[in-house]
């Protein structure tokens, strides 16, 4: 990974004209690309703030920040030209970033850049964000249809080539579990799939992702293991999860989910009163989430515990 100003360090006429695309119409527009807790994408509108050393953004409370904090992946894509179909596409890992004389002065920069409308400057509960890049593409065309358009890209080159790769693989044998997860009828040989690929994907993610990644893995294949009713594989694997939520200090839906998985495996191995006291616990958390979309999320989850009849 490098910061912006390593990038222009490298490739000085490519970071303008990232610029340039970036801040077209006069401040930083870009559509912004983060993980979802599911391991999907999550795509919205945002606003980059270029400064002389790095490429960040106040993001206000929204699922996207949770994702920004839960697992720094994202991508960057500027906003559609009106003359041409020229873009810009950057995508790395973002870091909170805690620096109170740096967060005045970004601040400082967002409300000057958009002066001629007035606006404020962003809360405390806008959190900054610094983007540092591994890969960047840069497409120059003649107009609108041009059918040989150039494009132009960057690896960094301090990125291990490995670690990339991994990760999608992780990703992908965690999105495969759940594809099978929700299959209707599965056979046995989809159940096998499913329980390799939840813990392949988990070991993965051991190698090369956060805490909130491993916790994540650790959840999906006590999930698995409970659908599967090995109870006693899905108990190691949701204590683990809690134990990380506490250790951690999550809160809201974080931490509900951390229980639900608990009563779910508590569930399977036929401890009504465990599953009980962990559900009670999710309901208690969960009720502390200001977020609906992944409130609701957990919600659902909790409603197929089984042994809630």
């Amino acid at each position: 990974m490098v910061t912006w100003a390593g990038f222009a360090d490298i490739h000085p006429e490519r970071a303008e004209a990232g610029r340039g695309l970036l801040y077209q119409f006069g401040v930083g527009l870009g559509f912004l690309s983060t993980v979802r807790p599911d391991g999907g994408p999550r795509v919205h509108p945002m606003c980059p703030v270029l400064a002389g050393h790095g490429l960040y953004a106040f993001v206000v409370p929204s699922p996207k920040q949770d994702d920004l904090h839960r697992d720094g992946r994202f991508a960057l894509h500027s906003f559609p030209c009106e003359d041409n179909e020229d873009a810009f596409y950057c995508a790395g890992r973002a870091v909170a970033v805690d620096d109170t004389a740096l967060r005045e002065q970004l601040a400082d920069q967002f409300v000057a850049e958009r002066a001629a409308v007035g606006v404020p400057g962003p809360s405390a509960d806008h959190h900054l964000f610094e983007f540092d890049l591994h890969s960047v593409l840069l497409t120059r065309t003649t107009g609108h249809g041009d059918m040989h358009p150039d494009h132009w890209v960057w690896t960094a080159p301090d990125a291990p080539q490995a670690r990339p790769a991994e990760r999608r693989v992780a990703g992908e044998l965690f999105n495969r579990t759940w594809d099978l997860i929700e299959t209707p009828d599965r056979t046995s040989d989809d159940d096998l799939e499913m329980l390799l690929a939840a813990t392949a994907s988990r070991w993965h993610w051991g190698q090369v992702g956060g805490t909130e990644s491993i916790a994540t893995g650790d959840w999906q294949v006590g999930h698995v293991a409970s659908l599967l009713g090995l109870g006693d594989l899905a108990r190691i694997f949701a204590e683990r999860n809690l134990a990380t939520a506490a250790a951690e200090g999550w809160t809201g839906w974080r931490l509900a989910s951390a229980h639900e998985g608990m009563a779910r495996a508590l569930a399977t191995l036929g401890d009504t009163a465990g599953r009980a006291r962990h559900v009670a616990a999710a309901e208690e958390a969960l009720a502390g989430e200001p977020d609906e979309e992944e409130r609701q999320i957990i919600a659902d989850q909790l409603a197929t515990v089984p042994g809630g009849g």
